[in-house]
């Protein structure tokens, strides 16, 4: 059972509650996705690579922040990797792709945004009483010395408007903030490193309203009386989220019928010669 919540358990539980359920009430935990691993292990070198400067006012080699991230990559492979079916035969070359897009996505880090950023507080971690059953986690990515509030996510594209507004980390971070400096509400960027073709940094001028947190505090608390109630719903099947590719429960759902989980022929030597446990 989790002892926190958070805001991608919050956009979990909207997407799909029954895979929010699996995963953090009855802890069926699978492997994460490359994404998941990419996102990690640049997050990690770019805390390491904040940190030391807040700590010494000097700037990180930027061979060494990416040889930090390389290595972080490394070491979060080893707890397993979720791949769709169709994607198992590509696994190694993914795999390797993955690590040039955490080389890739650091350097850009390192040229474009690290320059700009005097961090005062970076990867801290935060607990919000928000008045719920359980707290509610936050990691502040980056707050600079001038006060400025900086996520910094990675992603294979650019973010949309609809993103950028329905983000619900921002506002956290932000109330994290202003609770530490007794009011201050500090403007906000979203930093996005887009692992396109050619990397390139976007960054978003977070939109702030004084009522942000009342109104995720009550989606929170929407959750937490449907978890009470033993309402886990789950996604509306045409959904992208609602496919093997996006969801490691799909074949054992007991919400997706028979004829879905079926696999392609062609799939089924495949994966006897990996071993996996999907159903045929």
């Amino acid at each position: 059972m989790t002892v926190s919540l958070s805001a991608s358990q919050l956009t979990m539980f909207q997407r799909c509650a029954e895979q929010w359920r699996r995963r953090h009430l009855e802890e069926e935990l699978l492997p994460p996705s490359l994404p998941v691993h990419t996102g990690r292990a640049v997050r990690e070198a770019v805390h390491l690579a904040l940190r030391r400067r807040m700590e010494t006012g000097l700037s990180m080699p930027p061979e060494d922040v990416v040889d930090a991230a390389a290595t972080a990559y490394a070491r979060s492979l080893r707890s397993g990797v979720y791949m769709p079916p169709e994607d198992l035969p590509s696994a190694r070359a993914a795999m390797t792709a993955g690590r040039d897009t955490v080389v890739a996505l650091t350097g850009l880090f390192c040229r474009e945004l690290s320059p700009k950023l005097r961090p005062a507080l970076a990867g801290h971690r935060v607990e919000l009483d928000l008045g719920l059953a359980l707290p509610v986690a936050i990691t502040i990515d980056c707050l600079t010395v001038d006060g400025e509030l900086h996520h910094l996510p990675t992603a294979s594209r650019r973010w949309s408007t609809e993103r950028l507004h329905g983000s619900a980390v921002m506002v956290l971070a932000r109330e994290a903030v202003r609770r530490r400096e007794r009011g201050l509400c500090p403007p906000g960027f979203v930093d996005v490193l887009v692992g396109a073709r050619t990397p390139v940094l976007q960054t978003l001028k977070a939109p702030c309203s004084p009522d942000e947190i009342v109104v995720l505090t009550r989606k929170f608390r929407l959750m937490l009386a449907a978890v009470q109630a033993g309402i886990f719903l789950p996604a509306a099947p045409e959904s992208w989220n609602c496919s093997p590719r996006w969801c490691g429960y799909f074949y054992s759902c007991p919400h997706v019928p028979a004829f879905r989980k079926r696999l392609p022929a062609a799939l089924h030597g495949v994966l006897a010669g990996y071993g996996s446990a999907f159903a045929a």
